[in-house]
């Protein structure tokens, strides 16, 4: 039998973490027994849930972001190393405005998606500028970004076609709970990038962009 060895759950040591605060409404002290407790009212903790959620899902450990900006100004990286670094910051910056993955339709020439209520939703319909990135691969680092104005879609028989697609490429018999209160939003282009790679670590990324003024092009900035 293995030696018994015990840790602890919650270590207690130096905490470097730097805090910011949420709110201080709904804190109190009182006194009872002849001891001091706090009083949280529970609308702060489903205040203090949703601003952590949100972080965990949008921001970035300063230390990592602190990483990668050293290989923007390592004199020894490479051109590659930096334009991967660049491109993670970028991501970076878009996450930290509240962009969550997402998963588009291709409806005939249009690119759609089906976007619940949320504040996603709402900065569409503030601002309907956008950025979208691919999602990694696995045997490779190729890449494709795109960015564009995104619409709420007006057109009834677009829509129609979108929730056929939406339903169809997931299997669905029916419409899910709630799929009624969510919106097409059709994702117009404006900029493309496409990088092709043989594999992780590849030294000569291919890349192609596109723009709506200029046409296509490669990464040097010449039609391609």
């Amino acid at each position: 039998m293995p030696e018994f060895s015990y840790t602890d759950l919650l270590p207690v040591g130096p905490d470097s973490t730097e805090y910011r605060l949420v709110s201080a409404d709904g804190i109190s002290t009182r006194q009872s027994l002849g001891r001091d407790f706090v009083e949280v009212e529970p609308g702060v903790l489903t205040q203090l849930t949703a601003a952590a959620m949100r972080d965990i899902a949008h921001l970035l450990r300063p230390g990592h972001l602190s990483q990668l900006r050293s290989i923007l100004d390592d004199p020894e990286a490479s051109g590659n190393d930096r334009f991967v670094a660049r491109d993670l910051l970028k991501n970076a910056c878009i996450a930290a405005g509240g962009v969550l993955p997402m998963c588009p339709l291709i409806v005939g020439t249009a690119l759609v998606a089906h976007i619940s209520p949320s504040a996603k939703r709402d900065d569409l319909h503030r601002d309907g500028r956008y950025a979208m990135h691919s999602f990694p691969c696995d045997d490779n680092e190729d890449a494709f970004y795109i960015t564009g104005r995104a619409a709420l879609v007006g057109d009834a028989s677009l829509a129609r076609a979108a929730a056929a697609q939406f339903l169809a490429e997931r299997d669905m018999p029916a419409e899910p709970p709630g799929f009624g209160d969510g919106e097409f939003f059709e994702f117009r282009l404006s900029r493309c990038l496409l990088t092709r790679t043989d594999g992780h670590g590849d030294w000569n990324p291919r890349h192609a962009t596109w723009s709506a003024d200029a046409g296509p092009g490669n990464g040097d900035g010449h039609p391609g």
